[in-house]
């Protein structure tokens, strides 16, 4: 099956950049985890939204393709705040994750 695991986030007052450092590695960290196939992180575009502000200013999307996703989860509890996937002070703890199942193929215009 495949799942997108989405997770929204901000940074605590002043700690924009200590948050994205972070996140340049843990998506590698995230890429090591068994079923996590893609990574890739967005900031909020205050140009282009239509709101005027968005409850978070930081997405990660991981792509998962696995017939376990609990081991998966599983996996990234027990790595999360190890040395395999040390976590910054930086980000605020209120934060959003969401997984999502696909229904269908994917499709491209490619």
């Amino acid at each position: 099956m495949d799942y997108k695991l989405l997770m929204l986030t901000n940074s605590l007052p002043g700690r924009d950049a200590d948050l994205v450092e972070c996140y340049d590695k843990h998506l590698d960290d995230m890429l090591r985890l068994p079923g996590v196939i893609a990574a890739q992180c967005f900031d909020y575009d205050t140009e282009l939204s239509v709101e005027p502000s968005a409850a978070y200013r930081y997405l990660a999307v991981y792509d998962i393709s696995t017939d376990d996703l609990t081991e998966t989860l599983s996996a990234m509890q027990r790595a999360v705040g190890t040395d395999a996937m040390p976590m910054t002070g930086a980000m605020d703890p209120k934060t959003s994750a969401v997984i999502y199942r696909a229904r269908g193929a994917r499709r491209s215009a490619r």
